[in-house]
């Protein structure tokens, strides 16, 4: 999942610097991984400054720019190259994985008070959802989901707006992306 923010995006195991997260565990999907990150990610001003969740070698952020023309994971490639490489990388098991994907699966769930039904959810492949800042007397500065009854218009820049500023989400099936649409 990604959050983009002004003119930074947070791409979590998605995108990281010269690399992407791995596709070979946990329902991941080369294909979708491609998606995300070419239609979505790559679709961001080249300039958009890009925040890994992490780096094996201390680098703390990149561009989109730089990942479009640099990545070699994914840089100028076709879905089925890409797909290939993927594929390709014979990455070792995380150690501890088997007890990693159960708890993964479950965490935040609570079970006594009916938690476990979510595990029948699955993710619809485009859902969208409007939010906004909630006034400082409702409880301050935090991104609340708007009600079916909030309607927010198009603004001068083209953005969603209503009486407070907001934002369309999009989350999109796979990696989960989510970005402002225009």
């Amino acid at each position: 999942m990604s959050y983009l923010w002004r003119d930074h995006v947070f791409t979590g195991d998605t995108l990281l610097v010269n690399g992407c997260g791995r596709t070979d565990f946990q329902s991941g999907s080369a294909e979708a991984l491609y998606r995300s990150i070419t239609t979505k990610l790559f679709a961001l001003p080249d300039e958009t400054t890009v925040w890994p969740a992490h780096d094996y070698q201390g680098r703390t952020q990149t561009t989109i720019g730089a990942e479009k023309t640099s990545n070699p994971r994914i840089a100028g490639k076709t879905e089925a190259e890409f797909v290939a490489t993927m594929n390709a990388l014979n990455l070792p098991r995380p150690k501890r994985m088997d007890e990693a994907v159960p708890a993964n699966l479950t965490s935040g769930l609570r079970h006594d008070a009916g938690g476990g039904a979510l595990l029948d959810a699955r993710p619809r492949p485009v859902m969208q959802a409007t939010f906004h800042r909630s006034s400082p007397t409702s409880g301050g500065d935090r991104a609340t989901p708007c009600s079916s009854t909030c309607a927010p218009t198009p603004s001068a820049n083209g953005l969603a707006s209503s009486r407070t500023p907001s934002a369309r989400l999009e989350t999109v099936a796979g990696h989960g992306d989510q970005r402002r649409v225009r």
